[in-house]
């Protein structure tokens, strides 16, 4: 992977080196052969990159690196996770990226990093091994047509073009002449400090269906491929894979064998290295960054292990012996302010052929929305379910919501079972409550694709970082509180 150069003349002290590392290793090869050379690498991927970037391939490819570019080269959305320094981004975004132009069968291609800066220098390396690798010239003859490392976006000889970007930065209207872009690569985008947001995985999650699926050229062979390595289970990297008709794709460093362990890498990463690294980094690191198998923090209040779900298909409704609906609404009615939540939770006297109570969530509502909204969303929990109970905290302001309350009501022309809680603790005490429900498996999330499910999810699993929303899990816990009145007589609840 090519790091990020500090500036611009930091930039061109590092182009100068790579030209003269070029000189060196890729010298011209005897002319007579060239047709030979040009009709295999046109056929063998590998042999093109062996043959004109043998400073790029100092240690023989592995089986992996073609499981790999096979993965990388299918049509539609992929998603790949491979170890770090494994070669992934030479192979995939470096050369394969240049082969593609070098032989003109990608017109136009966009190289995507974490910043525009990143993605310019991609392109500056790429673009200087059209310019200045003396086989490609002596074999193919001048790439470049034209375009400026500065820009990060050049033309060539072949009529291709590659553009660089910054993830989140705009695609709308990217063209080359009338093609659209027909392939894709987003490499290596995400640090420790992002994924620690889920706010900003959420956008860059919906970025890359949102804003770079659509703006591929619509044919059938189009490519759209996310490489890197999978740093957290909650990363971008991680939730795109679970997204349904995406290719997704995981290597180890090392996998165990009948004869013993076996290298991913083994020209470059002996199984002694290998472990050698291990005792190095520690266990938590070499599960993150080599084996692609991230683990949670130790010390989060709720980590991914205790996140259980159920299928709607397992629910016998004869064992549901109690319904409980609560909501949390925020001081502020725009849709831009903070989130509000609606959780239905369902009581079972029995769950999976053992006795309860189990706490089942259903259709809960984790958004960012007006006010209006959000009744609206209320109301139609109660006409849904039929809860027995339906709950709303006491603060001096939310007093004010039982005028719109009635006014709903009236509306609707129903009576709505509701009652009030009391906070007796404070908010994080009451959430971190729930811990050893969830870590039990007896409060369960619900198998689905609905969005305010993984929202809902993601606000628990976020629970210990400030910028994370906590509505979620504190309307959690109030429909529990519901929910305990009615199966131990605990809680915290009067009449509304």
């Amino acid at each position: 992977m090519i790091e990020r150069a500090k500036s611009p003349k930091d930039l061109l002290a590092r182009l100068e080196e790579q030209r003269e590392v070029m000189r060196q290793h890729a010298t011209v090869l005897p002319p007579e052969q060239r047709d030979e050379r040009v009709r295999k690498a046109r056929q063998d991927p590998f042999y093109f990159f062996e043959t004109y970037f043998p400073h790029y391939c100092q240690d023989d490819f592995a089986e992996f690196h073609e499981e790999l570019l096979d993965e990388a080269n299918k049509p539609g959305i992929n998603a790949l996770a491979a170890p770090r320094g494994f070669g992934k981004s030479a192979l995939v975004t470096t050369m394969e990226t240049a082969r593609r132009v070098v032989f003109g069968i990608t017109p136009f291609q966009i190289i995507v990093k974490e910043t525009k800066e990143s993605a310019r220098d991609e392109v500056a390396f790429i673009q200087l091994e059209l310019e200045d690798n003396p086989r490609i010239i002596a074999d193919f003859g001048l790439m470049k047509r034209h375009g400026d490392w500065e820009e990060g976006d050049f033309v060539s000889t072949t009529n291709c073009r590659v553009l660089s970007l910054g993830i989140g930065q705009t695609l709308r209207g990217k063209r080359y002449r009338q093609y659209r872009p027909a392939r894709i690569v987003i490499d290596d985008p995400e640090k420790d400090k992002h994924v620690k947001n889920p706010r900003l995985v959420k956008e860059q999650v919906e970025w890359f269906f949102d804003a770079a699926f659509p703006a591929l050229d619509p044919s059938e062979e189009s490519i759209l491929t996310w490489l890197g390595t999978l740093i957290s289970k909650r990363s971008a990297l991680a939730l795109c894979m679970k997204r349904k008709g995406v290719n997704k794709r995981i290597w180890s460093a090392w996998k165990n064998t009948k004869k013993g362990l076996k290298s991913l890498f083994p020209s470059r990463f002996t199984v002694a290295r290998l472990k050698q690294i291990k005792q190095l980094v520690g266990s938590r690191t070499w599960r993150k960054e080599y084996m692609n198998d991230p683990s949670d923090d130790p010390n989060s209040t709720f980590q991914e292990k205790m996140i259980h779900r159920y299928n709607e298909a397992e629910v016998d409704p004869e064992k549901i012996v109690f319904i409980a609906v609560a909501c949390d609404p925020s001081l502020n009615s725009d849709a831009a302010s903070d989130y509000k939540a609606i959780i239905p939770i369902r009581v079972l006297s029995e769950f999976r052929g053992m006795k309860g109570p189990w706490y089942l969530i259903k259709s809960p509502w984790v958004r960012q929305a007006t006010l209006e909204e959000m009744f609206a969303a209320f109301f139609e929990r109660f006409r849904r379910f039929a809860p027995t109970a339906m709950g709303l905290e006491i603060h001096a302001w939310q007093r004010l919501l039982k005028k719109d309350i009635t006014r709903w009501e009236q509306k609707e022309g129903v009576r709505l079972p509701i009652y009030g809680l009391k906070a007796k603790v404070n908010k994080e005490a009451r959430i971190t409550r729930l811990q050893p429900l969830l870590e039990r498996g007896v409060l369960l999330f619900e198998e689905t694709d609905d969005p305010d499910v993984e929202e809902l999810v993601e606000q628990f699993l976020g629970f210990d970082e400030p910028s994370v929303p906590d509505d979620g899990p504190d309307a959690t816990e109030m429909t529990m509180c519901l929910c305990e009145r009615r199966t131990s007589g605990a809680g915290r609840v009067e009449v509304w």
